[in-house]
């Protein structure tokens, strides 16, 4: 189930279909959230100094607003084509 849940993460491109997926899946807690979030995007997750001093649901629309950004599926392709 967790692969298929972060391969269609890596799909998504907005708030409402990572809530989607989650509420497909049945994935209500906060934690599992996060770091299926964090998992899907494979890479290195740079915080802000106080990062581990949010709740784990300011931490989950932290991870969010990086992972809606998208900059992490460049990387991806990047890292692909070797550059």
């Amino acid at each position: 189930m967790e692969n298929s849940v972060l391969n269609d993460l890596r799909k998504a491109s907005t708030h409402g279909e990572v809530e989607l997926i989650f509420k497909r899946d049945s994935i209500t807690d906060v934690e599992k959230k996060l770091k299926l979030l964090k998992d899907s995007q494979q890479m290195d997750s740079f915080y802000t100094p106080n990062y581990y001093e949010l709740s784990v649901e300011n931490q989950y629309a932290y991870e969010l607003s990086i992972f809606l950004k998208g900059d992490w599926k460049k990387n991806q392709l990047y890292d692909k084509m070797g550059l």
